[in-house]
């Protein structure tokens, strides 16, 4: 049977450096790739096997012109990879 569904609150982004304004669209940003993640089948099992993690403390992002991150919304999809492999450990 398949996974039915996979549910992830997240209660608090920290973005330093990003503008108070660009909100909006990392989180767009940060939805879409989870959403296409969660697409793949093995990836949904293996997230919804996991365990739950009251916190999750990522690793720090850094974006910069030079890793080619079109502001603000890229850099949901850079977090959202940042979620996926400290789901995937």
């Amino acid at each position: 049977m398949g996974v039915r569904r996979v549910v992830m609150h997240i209660d608090r982004l920290v973005l330093r450096g990003v503008d108070a304004r660009d909100g909006r669209a990392v989180a767009a940003g940060l939805r879409e790739e989870l959403s296409r993640m969660l697409a793949d089948p093995g990836v949904a099992r293996e997230w919804a096997a996991g365990r739950e993690l009251p916190l999750m403390r990522l690793p720090g992002v850094r974006v910069d012109d030079g890793v080619g991150v079109a502001w603000p919304g890229e850099l949901g999809g850079v977090v959202a990879r940042s979620i996926g492999r400290a789901m995937s450990r």
